[in-house]
């Protein structure tokens, strides 16, 4: 059946572990055994862009049909489903406080939605270098202001959250682009490359370029 993810949870004791052919699990690490019942659903592709929120509460895990399922972590069990979607969810992130989940569809548009009340706040239209490929993985600045895509057209790219607007211009790679991440302060973005290189690109450079206020990079953990 073969594990797909992994996610650990507050104060590192459990793990939920989700595999492609059987439901959610979770695991104390310490003792070696599954804690309470395993998570029912229907839909066994759900692992696609699977991430945790920041207070470890919730799941949210996207799905090839286009929905996207957030999971009680407590109760195991669905609570939301973000429907609308007409193509593949590749890729999911939380928003800082838990608020809001950024969403990467198969066809080039970014969809953030109210994580407490289901509602779609925006979208934003995403078109790589290469209009034929797609945004593949997604990561949001701590701030929540600059959104971070990834394609298979070789490139990065930020994306101003409150006017949807790209910042600078495409971060151009060696090779297709498999992962990214901001640093914990936000000042630095982070590519991985098939290249087998890991990238750091600087943030406030980046926006200083684009002509946005230094403060837009700023960041009170």
């Amino acid at each position: 059946d073969g594990i797909h993810r992994i996610l650990r949870l507050p104060h590192g004791q459990r793990v939920v572990i989700y595999s492609w052919k059987k439901p959610f699990q979770i695991w104390d690490l310490e003792r070696g055994t599954q804690v309470g019942d395993e998570w029912k659903d229907e839909d066994i592709g759900i692992g696609w862009g699977l991430v945790l929120s920041p207070d470890g509460k919730t799941v949210a895990g996207g799905s090839g049909d286009g929905t996207v399922r957030l999971w009680s972590v407590d109760m195991g069990k669905v609570i939301k489903t973000l429907t609308g979607h007409t193509e593949a969810v590749n890729s999911v992130c939380w928003s800082s406080n838990g608020g809001r989940v950024m969403i990467a569809t198969a066809g080039h548009k970014l969809k953030i939605w109210d994580a407490n009340t289901g509602e779609l706040l925006k979208t934003i239209n995403c078109f790589c270098l290469d209009r034929q490929n797609l945004v593949h993985r997604i990561s949001l600045s701590p701030n929540d202001r600059i959104l971070a895509t990834v394609s298979y057209d070789k490139t990065a790219q930020l994306w101003n959250t409150e006017t949807n607007q790209a910042i600078g211009t495409p971060l151009h790679h060696e090779d297709e682009v498999t992962s990214v991440s901001f640093s914990a302060d936000g000042k630095f973005l982070v590519t991985g490359c098939d290249d087998d290189h890991i990238y750091t690109w600087g943030i406030s450079t980046i926006v200083k370029e684009a002509r946005l206020p230094s403060d837009f990079v700023s960041f009170n953990a």
